[in-house]
């Protein structure tokens, strides 16, 4: 009955009474007791590790002397380890609630007494949960799945990617545009609408977990896409501002299906590090505004270099200069917000661990952020770089930007290791050796369009 195979559980589910009376009415240091024991322990060993069933049963108090978790829900297994242990636990609730679970997949050929079982355990379970002030928040969660925000706007994001590609080829259609704007502002406040809920819901800050990171840092690179676009009225920024609505709602999917495969859920404990929401609110928020001003620079970087290497708009001085009036200033959005971030993550650091900076990988991918922005603005003001410098130098702080943000997880050391890593490194190198392979292609046709250039230009006239 409990070898191996998972469906094994079932067999045993509806003898949780009899395990309960077994366990009163047999000394601990009985055969029969013993016996149990061991094989509950087998048991324990074996098939629960790899038994992901759902935590349905509110834990009961034990009082043995000993601190035990309170909070985390039991499966239907730790209700049957628990019932025949005691453990100074009265889980006759969990217990009937084991029963009426029972009931429910015994009468799945009877909808009329499905119905009514599931309505008795739903009610059961609601009310232990509202006795425990741990149901306020459900209703919200069930309207956010049901409402499915950030699907949603991925499809506005798409919509508004797709207007924006045949704008470029109808320039003087004026309904495009509207819709443009109006397709990125519903997207972007349908995510704004979720992720204001998770925080509702987990009493959390919008950035927590790496999942978190991308749908924030979606938003914000939109967000200032929009506020670019209202200043600049070029199209560019809202076109950016679609296309990485797409690919960081498409990013979000895909991490949010690998957690839901691996822990099963997008909204679970938060790593201890973390586990402050004073410093949390304030260091990783500003932390992760740093690396959507520098992901945004290193797009708005690729429209001035892929625009000059297919001759967009050619001649049209005007328009690649806004171009790089737009990297400049996000650069210093990256400065402002990254720098500040780095302090107070310090400054958190040392209330935590008793040390302002510890040479910690995610602590010098901050600090790295910040210097490349440095360098970027100093070298454009003492005239080193210029447009295409700055394009340049944009586009390889996309890559410090993408290595501080996931890159130091690989390394799987430092305090700050933790969250998502499968299939990271084949992404964010194969990210790598994309941008590095622009800035190549680039680079050599422009030298080589410059010595043409200059071999065929007329020496100059003599002096009369």
């Amino acid at each position: 009955i409990l070898g191996p195979k998972q469906e094994g559980l079932h067999w045993i589910l509806p003898y949780a009474a009899d395990l309960q009376q077994l366990s009163q009415l047999h000394a601990p240091d009985s055969p029969t007791f013993l016996a149990t024991t061991a094989l509950f322990d087998s048991f324990d060993t074996g098939m629960a590790k790899s038994y992901r069933a759902a935590t349905l049963f509110p834990p009961a108090e034990i009082h043995d002397g000993h601190d035990h978790d309170n909070d985390t829900w039991w499966r239907p297994y730790d209700v049957l380890v628990k019932s025949f242990r005691g453990e100074g636990a009265d889980v006759s609730k969990q217990v009937h609630l084991l029963q009426l679970l029972e009931q429910l997949d015994q009468s799945k050929a009877n909808p009329a007494a499905f119905q009514l079982t599931l309505q008795a355990l739903h009610t059961e379970l609601v009310g232990m949960a509202k006795e425990r002030e741990e149901y306020k928040h459900i209703p919200m969660e069930v309207r956010l799945y049901e409402w499915d925000l950030f699907t949603n706007a991925l499809v506005f994001y798409l919509l508004a990617f797709l207007l924006a590609t045949i704008g470029f080829l109808l320039p003087n259609a004026k309904w495009l545009s509207y819709g443009v704007n109006g397709s990125v502002f519903i997207g972007f406040a349908l995510a704004t609408t979720g992720i204001v809920m998770r925080c509702i819901i987990r009493d959390r800050p919008p950035v927590v977990t790496l999942y978190d990171t991308i749908l924030f840092i979606t938003s914000v690179m939109v967000l200032v896409a929009m506020l670019m676009e209202w200043m600049t009225r070029q199209r560019i920024a809202i076109f950016l501002g679609a296309f990485l609505g797409v690919a960081g709602m498409f990013l979000a999917g895909k991490y949010e299906l690998h957690e839901v495969a691996t822990v099963g859920d997008t909204m679970g404990t938060v790593v201890a590090v973390l586990d402050t929401n004073y410093y949390l609110a304030i260091h990783v928020t500003t932390i992760a505004m740093g690396y959507a001003g520098g992901l945004l620079a290193a797009a708005i970087a690729h429209v001035w270099l892929l625009g000059k290497l297919f001759g967009l708009r050619k001649g049209d001085k005007e328009f690649y200069k806004g171009i790089t009036r737009m990297i400049y200033g996000t650069t210093c959005f990256t400065l402002l917000f990254a720098l500040f971030g780095t302090i107070m993550g310090g400054v958190w650091a040392n209330d935590s661990w008793g040390r302002f900076w510890g040479w910690d990988p995610k602590e010098n991918g901050a600090l790295l952020i910040c210097l490349w922005a440095l360098v970027v603005l100093h070298a454009r003001m003492g005239g080193y770089i210029r447009e295409r410098g700055m394009a340049n130098m944009a586009v390889l702080g996309g890559i410090v930007v993408s290595a501080s943000w996931w890159g130091v997880n690989l390394l799987n050391v430092g305090l700050h290791s933790y969250g998502f890593t499968s299939g990271v490194g084949v992404a964010l190198f194969t990210y790598w050796g994309f941008e590095v392979l622009v800035l190549l292609v680039c680079g050599l046709i422009h030298l080589g369009a410059s010595n043409a250039a200059k071999q065929v230009s007329p020496p100059p006239a003599p002096p009369a």
